[in-house]
């Protein structure tokens, strides 16, 4: 009996040192750091993405960040805060070394001045990652302004006639006829496309893009502001109508309860999955990672932290 009792009492003994291994083989802290030089999360869990090694990040090879002094800006400099002050010539030429010189700073800046809101909006942190934001968008769509347009011989497929192409919840993008012989084929920093943007961006940049869409590879004022109406505008990826990327990283939009049950948090991982939707959000995505990736080196270039809520692997499409 007793035997049997002391054999009991070991093998709980041994299963409590079992789990105890186990727990502390998957769950980390500030004081228990991962192995392998992975990054501890917030939640106190071990991996080496921006998920992990991001914002909130407790041990390990974290990207740092001075919360400090980025997140207590005195909201006297607001006024302080302007795109070009943030994105000075030496900030677009280290962000953009090897682009198409068609991309110039100036055109840039022509363009951003078109578009009054974009990065004067919200508080100076939010005003900082928004332009932190856009640009890492550009970076990856354009592969850092290297590439203008991407030609394709089929661009006849991004002709969408309004009896075979309705939207549901969005009737005008419908309503844009395609011009005859004209190619809708992606095209500017943010790479527009379809005849139903074209038609909505003419609407904004002062230029009838539906009868002259290849005004995006000659004009660079032009094409730079059709990436700034994608970024002002766009409303999602799907059929359904969501923020603009620009309303959530103003701060200007606040998750409903339907929108956080589908993952959908304030935070730059949002904006993915409005310029992008289903193609790189609710799964695993290198894509993905990489937008993220340039958001957090741009953030930390313009001294601001990044914030949460960062990827959109766990997001539902708007």
């Amino acid at each position: 009996m007793r035997s049997a009792t002391l054999l009991k009492l070991a093998l709980s003994a041994t299963m409590a040192l079992l789990q105890m291994y186990i727990v502390s083989s998957a769950a980390c802290s500030k004081y228990m750091p991962c192995r392998n030089n992975q990054c501890c999360s917030s939640t106190g869990y071990c991996g080496s993405t921006s998920s992990y090694c991001g914002w909130g990040c407790q041990s390990g090879p974290c990207y740092t960040f001075n919360k400090e002094v980025v997140d207590n800006t005195d909201m006297s400099t607001m006024e302080e805060i302007t795109v070009a002050r943030l994105v000075t010539p030496n900030v677009f030429d280290n962000l953009f070394p090897s682009r198409n010189s068609f991309y110039s700073y100036q055109a840039f800046l022509n363009a951003a001045s078109a578009f009054s809101a974009f990065g004067t909006t919200g508080s100076p942190v939010a005003r900082k990652r928004e332009i932190a934001a856009f640009l890492a968008h550009v970076q990856q769509e354009s592969d850092g302004l290297s590439t203008m347009d991407t030609v394709d011989d089929s661009a006849e497929v991004y002709c969408c006639a309004e009896k075979m192409c309705m939207r549901v919840n969005n009737p005008a993008k419908g309503s844009f006829d395609c011009v005859p012989g004209k190619k809708y084929f992606a095209r500017g920093p943010m790479h527009l496309t379809w005849n139903y943007n074209y038609g909505a961006a003419s609407q904004e940049v002062g230029a009838d893009l539906l009868a002259e869409p290849e005004l995006l590879s000659n004009d660079a004022v032009l094409s730079f502001k059709s990436a700034l109406w994608m970024w002002m505008n766009y409303s999602g990826a799907t059929e359904s109508m969501g923020p603009s990327a620009h309303e959530m990283m103003s701060g200007s939009w606040s998750p409903s309860a339907s929108d956080e049950a589908a993952g959908r948090l304030r935070g730059f991982g949002a904006t993915i999955d409005i310029l992008k939707g289903s193609e790189e959000c609710g799964h695993q995505s290198s894509q993905a990672e990489a937008r993220t990736q340039k958001y957090i080196e741009i953030a930390k270039l313009l001294k601001v932290s990044p914030g949460p809520n960062l990827g959109c692997a766990s997001m539902l499409p708007f």
